[in-house]
């Protein structure tokens, strides 16, 4: 299972940290977010869903902390639940609050402070007095609150968003790793912890695997280079692009019935507005440890090698943030190496490229969809990019067909169930994912 990892911060200052502390655990990690931008609750008092979001759905907790003290909900007459260890409670900004329930359910930590005379630093106690100045006592508590952080633990400083982003991403991995290890039996045959994270994937998505299962048979059978790059797209980060990649990666192992190298790249907070150098950079040393062409022609080269005895998967994620987008990825990467591949390859080059952001889809000379399939003889050439149909939100019908081949669900149970998670969640994947992990 995923680690759950509660996200405290306060929102005002920390417009740049709480999106960078998410996509390090969800999108560029292996854990799950919860955090105040994506939570579903009932019409309920914000401490209340805070503390029960704290304490029952989420396994670990990283909290962000600035010079801005935030919301004290007892000013405001706001009960505070299970605050009986905590001193002075209803004197405590919310995020404080959240300290102190973390330590007393001992839950895991991580606790980031802007590193002493940074920019961040210097910008975040700017940030502070935003929108409006905070009052000195409040001032005053934040920096007592620091110090009862550091001397009751390590903090890790950092000293700009990506350093952050690093930071958070690296615990929540070792926390996975360490929790992967209790479960690893699982994994086993008879076990159902990974296996149930693949059955997962397999929900939905029939437009979209059906359809690249018909692109590599006919680019497999066509007389032109045996390559293909192949667009999963979707206009916002909630509609499960990447898994829907991981999708068509399995089925791809299923149809190719060969061995398969398999290279990464993605444009995370890292290489975000990087442009080719760094991407030759990581897929070289993917395929030789150390290794950096120096050029796409030698890369090239170097995969035409690799074609000879093996398919070769390439995915990128996060392609929205590629230095000029896709159209600088086409012209920059694609359409020069599809057009010195040669003809003959014993194996095939699929790219599968991720990308969360609306696509321009009327440049007729840079992409193609199903009309292309239909009349693949004239409409085709390698160096389009395939647009596989649009990611949406999951219909009831198939949170229901998925369920009905789980054990235990008959057909009215199914029913049921898959009502009360497209309720739950309005079908969106990101959310429905964590859901039917908790079914487990």
């Amino acid at each position: 299972m995923a680690v759950k990892v509660f996200i405290s911060a306060t929102s005002y200052d920390m417009e740049e940290c709480r999106p960078a502390a998410y996509k390090a655990i969800q999108e560029y990690g292996s854990g799950v977010a919860v955090t105040m931008e994506n939570w579903n609750s009932e019409y309920r008092p914000a401490p209340e869903v805070c503390h029960d979001k704290l304490k029952q759905e989420s396994s670990h907790y990283v909290g962000i902390y600035g010079y801005r003290y935030g919301w004290i909900p007892g000013a405001d007459g706001a009960l505070i639940p299970a605050c009986d260890h905590i001193p002075d409670a209803v004197k405590k900004s919310i995020t404080e609050i959240e300290y102190y329930w973390a330590r007393h359910y001992q839950k895991p930590m991580a606790v980031l402070i802007p590193k002493r005379g940074s920019k961040i630093d210097l910008d975040l106690k700017r940030r502070a007095d935003l929108p409006n100045p905070q009052a000195e006592d409040a001032a005053v508590a934040q920096k007592a609150f620091h110090r009862v952080v550091k001397n009751e633990g390590t903090i890790m400083p950092f000293s700009d968003v990506v350093e952050l982003a690093l930071q958070i991403n690296k615990v929540v991995n070792k926390w996975q790793d360490d929790g992967l290890r209790g479960i690893a039996r699982e994994a086993e045959p008879g076990g159902g912890g990974l296996r149930l994270q693949q059955e997962i994937l397999q929900l939905g998505r029939e437009d979209q695997v059906r359809q690249f299962e018909d692109w590599v048979d006919e680019v497999d059978a066509s007389d032109l280079v045996r390559a293909a790059c192949f667009i999963v797209h979707a206009d916002n980060a909630e509609l499960g692009t990447e898994q829907a990649v991981q999708r068509l990666a399995m089925q791809y192992d299923e149809i190719s019935g060969a061995d398969i190298k398999r290279i990464t790249f993605n444009v995370d907070v890292l290489w975000q507005g990087q442009g080719l150098e760094n991407m030759l950079c990581v897929i070289g040393n993917q395929i030789e440890n150390g290794w950096e062409p120096a050029n796409l022609t030698e890369l090239t080269a170097r995969l035409a090698v690799l074609l000879g005895s093996s398919d070769v998967l390439l995915t990128i994620l996060d392609a929205q943030r590629f230095q000029g987008g896709l159209t600088a990825f086409r012209n920059q990467f694609w359409l020069p190496l599809v057009q010195s591949l040669p003809n003959d390859l014993a194996n095939q080059l699929l790219v599968l490229v991720e990308h969360e952001n609306i696509i321009d889809e009327n440049c007729a000379d840079f992409y193609c969809g199903k009309d292309a399939l239909d009349d693949f003889d004239d409409a085709y050439k390698p160096e389009h990019l395939i647009l596989l149909p649009e990611l949406k939100a999951f219909t009831e019908k198939e949170i229901r067909s998925w369920l009905r081949k789980r054990p235990g669900f008959d057909g009215q149970k199914a029913k049921l169930q898959a009502a009360a998670l497209f309720g739950e969640t309005n079908g969106k994947p990101q959310s429905l994912y964590i859901k039917l992990q908790d079914l487990s």
